[in-house]
């Protein structure tokens, strides 16, 4: 991955005498520390020292690259964070590391116990990112000055040297990219991080001062490749009693995809792949999310954590990326479940009942479904026809607008973290009625493949605002060769409207092109001219009298299609 979100660093202290405030956390939101300003810690770690919070992450407040350095915050509750500064100045590091094109990125620290030392470890990147260096710092303070003290690359393993032979692997050693630490006790550490152009992830033991790989490091004993050749890079790892946990993300850069969780009893051998334990809409984006670290919830009992990501703004504009914390509970020491929550706070561990009354939809009006609360209910989750569409902490959730003609039962019902739930609600049935003009990003289709990530709603296939030819649109449906979208419309429309052509993300691009296609009820009522990057968008009006399916189609323009980010902007049937 080129940066994406990566780190994790845990010291997992139980605090009993945890004050608890439950003040609310509310993920995608920009957040404020207690002088009013926002906070800058992307890609960060989570240190705790005694009961203090201490947050690290990229300050990005003065644009992409490492203008800034690293910040620090400091909290006693997880939501009241004070600004401890600059720790680590940009200005600390070589200077091919600092600017616009230099990175330090995704820092964590851990606490030395023999040298009493706050170690800080982070990705180094140079220009055009030709360097995958860990850069090393250390401060006698956890909101102290750091000092660089040297970048390493912790492990020299011949994998066939495969990459970048400007990284010059077989000289320095493997790239180091996408990293987090892991701390087994006060004498034993451990670095994650991405390497073999990103294939595989290794996990390696650290000396006695936590700045380098374990001197005479032998393989399968001292590090091992725990990931191979599957391209997973943000990695987050935690235990949970005799279990290691890893979450990872897939490799899109800035952009979000799904997550995977793995477990082992030996950090460095038998990993199992879990699967994605995010649920509910937008779970294959990871809630539009990259992990960065997982938290135990403080003063909460064993098998609870806070999973902590960084929504990162795919236009390339760090600065205006925000964060994603989302609870869980581990249930029978295996079974992780991620479900995004607007808005929730650290009471949500508490309501534990063995069993959860059924919630009572009390009425529908302009598609607000309303209910009187469960008491003991962390969440209610709303489901269309048996499918989760949705949770929320409130008792008021607006329902998705959906085609004319179509009819939906709608239920509630109350969960907990830990798995229980209530009997579905009484339902609400809804016939949805014609509107002047939808807009097919506001509806889920019946099917969607693409040659590339997912389906996206109002943003390119890059999650980036769509722009086509310099041209932006506010609506629309990002895709990717070869990419098939379908609708059922129900013979309720009669004109299919949108403008066609290859996003802006890939600017310049020479191997971007595609084709648009129309269909409706297995005929072709429409084929766009061969579009390529940076050329105008094109308007397309296509008659759909009668059609049952309608069918949105893009292929590959006749090169390779690596590059064929196609949008359908602003596409809407018309009654």
């Amino acid at each position: 991955m080129r940066f994406v979100f990566s780190s994790f660093l845990l010291i997992c202290f139980y605090i009993s005498s945890f004050s608890q405030k439950n003040q609310s956390i509310e993920s995608g939101k920009f957040w404020l520390d207690t002088d009013g300003k926002r906070i800058e810690a992307h890609a960060g770690g989570i240190t705790l020292v005694n009961d203090t919070y201490y947050w690290y992450g990229q300050d990005q407040s003065l644009g992409n690259g490492n203008e800034v350095g690293i910040s620090c915050y400091s909290s006693k509750d997880l939501t009241t964070w004070k600004n401890e500064g600059v720790v680590f100045p940009a200005s600390e590091l070589p200077e091919i590391y600092r600017g616009a094109e230099g990175r330090c990125e995704r820092p964590k620290v851990i606490y030395n116990a023999k040298t009493r030392k706050y170690v800080m470890w982070s990705h180094l990147e140079a220009k055009n990112r030709t360097m995958g260096m860990a850069g090393i710092a250390t401060s006698d303070t956890p909101n102290g000055k750091f000092k660089f003290i040297g970048q390493i690359r912790p492990v020299k393993f011949d994998y066939g040297y495969t990459g970048n032979p400007v990284l010059r692997e077989r000289e320095l050693g493997n790239a180091f990219r996408d990293m987090n630490l892991f701390l087994e006790n006060d004498t034993t550490a451990y670095a994650i991080y991405t390497s073999e152009g990103n294939a595989s992830m290794y996990c390696v033991r650290l000396n006695d001062t936590f700045t380098d790989a374990k001197p005479g490091y032998v393989m399968g004993k001292d590090w091992n490749r725990i990931s191979y050749k599957r391209h997973r890079e943000a990695p987050a790892m935690f235990k949970h009693n005799n279990q290691y946990v890893l979450f990872t993300s897939g490799e899109t850069g800035y952009c979000p995809n799904p997550t995977e969780y793995s477990m082992s009893n030996d950090i460095l051998n038998n990993w199992q792949l879990m699967g994605d334990p995010c649920f509910g809409p937008n779970a294959n984006t990871s809630f539009f999310s990259q992990s960065t670290c997982v938290i135990p919830a403080p003063g909460k009992p064993v098998g609870c954590y806070i999973f902590t990501a960084d929504r990162w703004n795919c236009n390339n504009e760090l600065w205006n990326s925000t964060y994603v914390w989302l609870p869980f509970v581990i249930r029978d020491n295996k079974i992780i479940r991620l479900q995004f929550l607007d808005k929730w706070d650290l009471s949500i561990f508490d309501k534990n009942p063995k069993s959860l009354a059924t919630p009572q939809l009390i009425k529908n009006e302009k598609q607000i479904l309303t209910w009187k609360p469960i008491a003991e209910a962390a969440f209610y989750t709303i489901y269309k026809n048996g499918k989760n569409i949705g949770s929320t902490t409130a008792t008021q959730f607006k329902i998705p607008t959906e085609l004319a003609g179509k009819c939906y039962l709608y239920t509630v019902m109350a969960e907990t973290l830990y798995g229980v739930k209530s009997k579905p609600s009484n339902g609400i049935t809804i016939k949805w009625n014609i509107i002047e003009k939808t807009f097919l990003s506001d509806i889920e289709p019946e099917f969607s493949k693409q040659g590339y990530r997912c389906l996206t709603m109002d943003k390119s296939v890059d999650v980036t605002p769509i722009k086509i030819g310099g041209q932006s649109f506010a609506k629309g449906l990002g895709s990717h060769s070869y990419g098939e979208i379908i609708y059922h419309i129900s013979a309720k429309y009669s004109r299919f409207t949108a403008s066609v052509g290859i996003d802006d993300a890939v600017f310049g691009n020479t191997q971007s092109s595609a084709q648009f296609e129309v269909w409706g009820d297995g005929v072709l009522l429409y084929k766009s001219a061969i579009k390529k990057a940076n050329d105008k968008a094109e308007f397309v009006s296509v008659d759909i009298k009668g059609v049952n399916e309608l069918k949105l189609v893009v292929s590959d323009g006749g090169d390779l299609p690596d590059y064929d980010h196609a949008d359908w902007a602003d596409a809407a049937i018309i009654p």
